[in-house]
């Protein structure tokens, strides 16, 4: 049986969420007026299950129901309110996307319309009554480098909220530094291994490649090897 929002919860999801995409770096409105009449609206947001609302064979991020009673499928805490693309898109990775890292997604997304509605404008999260807001926690090894594997390890940094948090200059020069960190150690270091840990307030990487010289490659006259990243 299928665990659906209550027409309440879905409304508090919604308007805890600003009303916006609580995906990170989305943020897209998702209520607006309808054409068919003055009062009508149209909404293009979707209050998706953390933990799929039916827990049968396939379910992304199945609930233990050993431990946890089935109600809490359609309760408040198993929801976060995202735009129908994104939405469709946690559907279809629960190692990508986990339910912590969902959680945290929506306690941003929560932050960022708090802060909005207090100051009258459009913010990006950076404090929290003046302590550092953490980001989401994000786990990755990879054991090889290609254009894929490149795309995944820059999404999952900015999976962390990063951009959210810490701004989008030094948000994209750290997606940046860690894709450029990863390919050297590959291709220069001869590295088997390499791993991303994102956890509250600082990014560590890991890898077991061997030593070679970053400042050859920064002199490189063709601008490789991290030059951008590193001097933004």
């Amino acid at each position: 049986m299928r665990e659906d929002f209550s027409p309440e919860t879905i409304q508090s999801l919604k308007a805890r969420a600003g009303h916006d995409c609580s995906f990170p770096d989305c943020h897209a409105p998702t209520s607006g007026p309808s054409q068919e009449s003055d009062i009508k609206t149209a909404t293009t947001g979707v209050a998706a299950h953390i933990c799929a609302a039916s827990q049968g064979k396939g379910a992304r991020r199945r609930l233990d129901l050993s431990k946890f009673d089935k109600s809490q499928l359609s309760s408040y805490s198993n929801g976060i309110w995202m735009c129908e693309t994104h939405a469709k898109l946690i559907d279809t990775d629960e190692v990508r996307f986990t339910a912590d890292m969902l959680r945290r997604w929506r306690e941003l997304a929560e932050l960022r319309a708090s802060l909005s509605q207090e100051t009258g404008r459009t913010v990006q999260v950076h404090l929290r009554r003046g302590n550092e807001v953490p980001l989401a926690v994000v786990e990755r090894s990879v054991t090889q480098v290609d254009v894929n594997v490149i795309n995944e390890i820059c999404d999952a940094v900015l999976d962390s909220c990063i951009v959210d948090v810490w701004g989008k200059d030094i948000g994209y020069a750290v997606r940046d530094l860690v894709a450029e960190l990863m390919v050297n150690a590959f291709m220069h270091g001869r590295a088997s291994q390499f791993k991303l840990d994102i956890n509250l307030n600082r990014i560590l990487v890991r890898s077991d490649d061997r030593p070679f010289s970053f400042g050859e490659l920064l002199a490189d006259i063709q601008g490789r090897g991290g030059q951008r990243p590193l001097h933004r």
